[in-house]
């Protein structure tokens, strides 16, 4: 999942495509902070242990 501003950017528009990109490809500090808390978020969020308990989870309740 990407929270805006901190884990990644929502362009919905063309300018809003030149905007984040030409914010990231200027300040090396803000492409660092993003990719650090996006990789933080998946690794913390999308990890074997947390997607095979999630399955478990699915599966206890449709056995219920």
């Amino acid at each position: 999942m990407i929270e805006h501003g901190k884990t990644g950017y929502f362009a919905y528009t063309e300018k809003d495509w030149y905007t984040y990109l030409k914010g990231l490809i200027m300040n090396p500090e803000l492409r660092r902070e993003i990719g650090q808390a996006g990789q933080k978020y998946a690794l913390e969020n999308f990890n074997v242990e947390k997607i095979t308990q999630k399955y478990i989870d699915f599966l206890n309740k449709i056995i219920e």
